[in-house]
């Protein structure tokens, strides 16, 4: 890996400390004034802009308490992609859910500029031994929405 692809790899690395610790000092530096988090299916909203994105971490880790771990990471020119794991729980009276997924980064001058996460839903009851986990719903992140309102 090239130095520059090292250095991408190492933002997004930060960016996943951010999302663990919710705190918008440690996301912040990490990301393009303008960039897009876009999540497939759309009927999951684009958070467009870097306090936007910032603040829907920050109450994801809030409202959800998850704890992310990159499991695998790859750069290649100013593409980075990751394969994560994330320990969640939809209410504290109900159990902790597992799910993995990726994420693929473009990046711009040293900061995350796109942000692309294919979600999955599983029917399949999350098992210590499943390899797929149910994700968030839509409901689930309109409620996370950080805008006023």
């Amino acid at each position: 890996m090239q130095p520059a692809e090292q250095q991408n790899v190492d933002v997004v690395l930060r960016y996943f400390d951010g999302c663990n610790t919710g705190e918008l000092d440690d996301l912040l530096p990490t990301l393009a004034e303008d960039v897009i988090h876009y999540f497939l299916p759309e009927s999951f909203p684009t958070i467009r802009g870097r306090e936007h994105l910032a603040r829907f971490w920050r109450k994801y880790k809030r409202t959800l308490d998850p704890t992310w771990r990159i499991d695998q990471i790859i750069g290649a020119g100013d593409l980075v992609v990751s394969e994560w794991s994330c320990r969640w729980r939809p209410s504290a009276t109900t159990p902790w859910v597992m799910s993995r997924g990726t994420e693929w980064y473009v990046m711009r001058e040293g900061v995350i500029a796109e942000v692309c996460v294919p979600i999955s839903r599983s029917t399949v009851p999350p098992t210590a031994n499943s390899r797929t986990s149910p994700t968030p719903n839509a409901a689930t992140y309109r409620e996370l929405d950080p805008r006023p309102g």
